[in-house]
């Protein structure tokens, strides 16, 4: 529908099927088109009658071929100049109407496509059901962008038209609450209203957009106006009619069948989610982006020079929790906490819903910004170069090149290396792996981790007329990266980035291991933006791994395991010779535990243990794992954080240490001299849930954390293992040497029986 079209009054809409569709005649489609002749319909000068049935769509008669089309009444968006914001009259913006119209022409013509194709179609045809699947995906991308860049307007009061005040806020059809509901601030950054979601698990990723949209409906768009949307699905049930060449036997043996999701139809749609949660984000980061710059413009005057946007935002590979880094650089001489400080009394005075709050005592004093609702997190800091010159780093990279500010790519023009950094960067945050604020790597060293395994690890791209998607390549990379550092001895050496886009892994020497001797191994990753790529040893000064403790080592090592564990799993379920519905199940369900988000709570220690459930501490002493529960903590002076860092080595912690059976998970408290032993929190692994035992007022482990226990013991055990066999292996070539230089004093050969006569 053309932006200045009059939208059809609610007593003229399309009859409505009794599956919910809308029936638009046999001769045009929904908006009154001539409907286009199929091949089929061609054949013989005749029509052929055929009958698909899917999501939202009624049966299909003769002379109807494109019955369960995406049927959309969209509002019309206003022409006026006044009345438009800017973004929506941009018509090369990805949020303009004119945008969202174009990806609904493409929808179409897919589907039509894919629904007139009789033989399964490659997945790079027009006519495979990835490619509908993918215009599917980015219609829904589209319309929330433009929803919800005009929901944005219309909570400032700037130029909603007065007709639109009065509107009725109830949807067509069930007559349901509108989800626009009122148009307040919060109500703009909560819901778009718009777009249908995924399924069940992929909608995790996008909660501020609107959940109540499950199939076809009647909604009421942001701009007040009725919107019907009807999407089929790609992998709906076909039901071939009796009589058509469809139900014949040589070409219907594969309709009629529900096709299962794989492994890799499940990855694709983790990816899509990620990309339409994050750019229904896009308008809002941009408008909290902006408020930011104008405040410090504001409040800096003549001293403020530029800002820039870096971190994952920079580089399009955030993910729908990701916050917004930003620099600020500055002409005057004034410190970083007081220009911070300026700069959050201006933004007070402009918003006062916003939360505000200077970081001030850290290496790198910090702006936090949150929204209202906290949905956005933007982190500013002053003159800050090294970030930006990591941003120009990574853009210089190949894949990595067409990342932009201002360009939000979609799924189809991302390369493998955004994919892949993508999905870790959501696999740290679903399981919550301690970051550097708590003691553990920073987000730039796991993104450098996983660009050197998928570039010495894999070869991409090599053979690309072999029959491989992108999904499972996605899927091999990250089964590589977590193959990769699961092993302790791959991670024991230092990672290197040279100029001509390749990574170096240079294991740590012999002389150095044999003086360690230590259960961990020890990982180095150079910071690429400040090694002099000449330069045969690289400067020290530019390390970006920090040391971490001993137990934070085994919390890495556990979840790099099971993701290990989990990636291969879901891999080979794809291998062609073990194909069937079990396997594809058993695919899926090995993705979805591998991105199963973990309680945040469980991965840190908090200085104020919440009460409101028993839970446990698992600790590393020496080489061995015990739990416990913590009788008392006395904090060292001077520490106000919420949380206790990993690293550690001044507070206490007084626990009280547990006995597991792990064949029921049961604790009892240990007696006797170890009942209360003193740790601190760089002896701190993880907390565990406890649980009232079946048949018993004991207390146990709950499946998932005794699982962890009992994997976590085990690889202390193998890790010990090696250690014992590397010494008692120096220890008899220390012996063989000393008795070599012996033999040498006596004038003898060692080994040998010495026959000379006294």
């Amino acid at each position: 529908m053309a932006p200045g079209q009059r939208p059809t009054p609610a007593h003229r809409k399309a009859a409505r099927t009794a599956s919910g569709g809308s029936r638009a005649g046999s001769g045009a489609d929904w908006e009154g088109h001539p409907r286009p002749r199929g091949r089929q319909e061609r054949c013989r000068g005749r029509a052929i009658a055929r009958t698909r049935r899917c999501a939202g769509g009624g049966p299909v008669g003769e002379g109807s071929p494109l019955g369960a089309m995406p049927r959309i009444y969209p509002a019309p968006t206003s022409t006026h100049p006044q009345l438009t914001p800017r973004w929506l009259r941009d018509d090369e913006s990805w949020a303009s109407s004119l945008t969202w119209r174009i990806s609904r022409q493409l929808l179409q013509i897919c589907f039509a496509a894919w629904q007139n194709c009789i033989e399964p179609s490659s997945e790079e045809s027009w006519a495979s059901a990835t490619e509908w699947q993918r215009c599917r995906d980015r219609l829904k991308w589209h319309f929330v962008a433009w929803s919800l860049a005009f929901r944005c307007r219309k909570c400032r009061g700037e130029g909603a038209p007065a007709e639109e005040a009065s509107h009725d806020l109830h949807a067509a059809g069930d007559r349901a609450d509108s989800p626009a509901g009122d148009f307040g601030p919060a109500a703009a950054a909560e819901v778009s209203g718009a777009a249908p979601p995924f399924d069940e698990d992929s909608w995790a990723f996008a909660p501020p957009v609107s959940r109540q949209v499950t199939g076809d409906d009647s909604i009421l768009g942001p701009d007040g106006d009725r919107y019907e949307v009807f999407y089929p699905r790609a992998h709906a049930k076909r039901v071939p009619a009796a009589g058509t060449r469809l139900a014949s036997a040589s070409r219907s043996s594969h309709a009629g069948r529900p096709r299962t999701a794989t492994a890799e139809d499940y990855i694709g749609t983790i990816v899509s989610s990620m990309h339409s949660a994050v750019a229904a984000r896009y308008p809002a980061r941009s408008q909290l982006f902006n408020e930011v710059r104008n405040a410090a413009i504001e409040a800096l005057g003549k001293g403020f020079e530029r800002m820039a946007m870096v971190g994952s935002a920079a580089l399009q590979i955030d993910t729908p929790a990701s916050d917004i880094d930003a620099v600020a650089f500055t002409r005057s001489g004034h410190g970083s906490v007081e220009t911070l400080r300026r700069i959050a009394e201006v933004l007070v005075a402009h918003d006062p819903t916003l939360g505000v709050h200077v970081i001030e005592y850290t290496r790198v004093p910090v702006l936090v910004v949150r929204t209202a609702d906290g949905s956005l997190s933007l982190d500013l800091s002053v003159n800050q170069t090294l970030p930006e010159k990591h941003v120009l780093w990574f853009q210089s990279q190949r894949e990595l090149s067409l990342a932009g500010v201002q360009y939000s790519p979609c799924p189809a023009e991302h390369g493998l290396e955004v994919e892949v950094l993508r999905c870790v960067k959501w696999w740290l945050w679903q399981r919550h792996v301690p970051a550097s604020k708590e003691g553990g790597y920073p987000a730039l060293v796991w993104t450098l981790m996983a660009l050197h395994a998928l570039r010495c690890s894999l070869f991409v791209d090599v053979d690309r007329s072999a029959p491989c998607s992108c999904n499972r390549r996605l899927l091999g990379a990250l089964a590589a990266f977590f193959d990769r550092f699961s092993g302790c001895k791959s991670r024991s050496g230092t990672i290197v980035f040279a100029g001509d886009m390749c990574s170096e892994f240079r294991p740590t020497s012999q002389q150095a291991a044999e003086k360690q001797h230590s259960i961990w191994p020890s990982l180095s990753v150079l910071d690429p933006a400040l090694v002099t790529q000449s330069a045969d040893e690289p400067d020290l000064s530019a390390e970006l791994a920090p040391r971490i403790s001993p137990a934070t080592q085994l919390l890495y090592a556990f979840e790099l395991h099971r993701a290990a564990r989990l990636s291969s799993r879901a891999l080979d379920s794809l291998v062609p010779g073990g194909r069937g519905r079990d396997a594809d199940e058993g695919g899926v369900q090995a993705l979805r535990d591998l991105f199963r988000e973990r309680d945040r709570s469980l991965n840190s220690l908090p200085t104020a243990p919440a009460t409101e459930r028993p839970r446990a501490a698992m600790l590393l002493r020496g080489s061995r794992l015990e739990l416990g529960a913590l009788v008392r903590a006395v904090p060292r002076p001077g520490w106000t954080a919420p949380f206790y860092h990993r690293r550690d080595l001044e507070s206490d912690l007084f626990v009280s240490l547990y006995d597991v059976d792990e064949a029921t998970g049961v604790v009892r408290q240990r007696e006797g001299e170890d009942a209360e032993v003193r740790f601190s929190p760089h002896d701190f692994v993880a907390l565990a849930a406890l649980s009232a035992a079946r048949g018993s007022g004991s207390l146990a482990l709950e499946a998932d954390d005794l699982e962890r226990w009992m994997k976590m013991r085990d690889i202390l055990q193998e890790r010990c293992g090696d250690v014992e066999r590397s010494l008692v292996e120096d220890h008899t070539c220390l012996g063989q040497r000393s008795q070599r230089q012996t033999a040498r004093k006596l004038g003898c050969h060692p080994g040998k029986r010495d026959t000379r006569l006294p």
